[in-house]
């Protein structure tokens, strides 16, 4: 059951921002990707007016490669609101609350499941990304990707960003030595080894 401060956390991750500011959103990130792509406008002053009303800012490249996925509409619900504060101190039942709450998004509004990945990771740091969502190591139900990100924020708080990395290299290597690894698992194996 999520405690307060977690339940605070998802309803302010699922709130609705007022359309005329996700349209005026919406409008900027059309305006910087085609400044950034077509250059018939200066990007600068665009970049300057959304960071102004959101605080987001990336440079020309962010812009010129911004088309795909879910346009400028998904991009504004996404940035619209700020997340909530970060907690670092998650105990596991609240890690595993906000899991639950991503994995009941994961299919249905992109916005908020864009805002649950972005806060997971503001929350947990390197102990969760995405990988463990799309390119796992090998499946894992609920339970288990609750233990994945508690060993690795351990992991963290022990050895450090390379206790992690010396962690996720071993896991790799037995992903490649296994001759019956999901392809899926092959190719986040290979990205690692690839990394290190």
């Amino acid at each position: 059951m999520p405690t307060d401060r977690i339940r605070r956390a998802i309803k302010q991750i699922t709130e609705k921002p007022d359309p005329a500011r996700l349209a005026q959103i919406a409008d900027l990130a059309s305006r910087a990707s085609d400044a950034a792509e077509t250059r018939r406008a200066p990007l600068e002053p665009i970049m300057d007016e959304l960071e102004a009303l959101t605080g987001f800012r990336e440079g020309p490249r962010y812009w010129a490669t911004f088309h795909g996925g879910g346009g400028p509409e998904e991009f504004a619900a996404v940035i619209a609101l700020p997340l909530p504060e970060p907690i670092i101190d998650l105990d596991p039942a609240e890690i595993g609350a906000l899991l639950a709450f991503e994995e009941s998004v994961r299919l249905g509004d992109q916005a908020e499941y864009q805002r649950i990945l972005q806060y997971l990771s503001a929350c947990l740091g390197d102990a969760f990304n995405t990988d463990l969502i799309y390119w796992p190591h090998r499946e894992m139900n609920a339970a288990e990707l609750l233990d994945e990100v508690i060993k690795r924020r351990e992991i963290l708080r022990e050895k450090g960003i390379a206790g992690l990395r010396a962690y996720e290299r071993g896991l790799a290597e037995e992903v490649m030595a296994s001759g019956d690894a999901p392809l899926w698992a092959q190719q986040w194996a290979e990205g690692v080894l690839a990394r290190d």
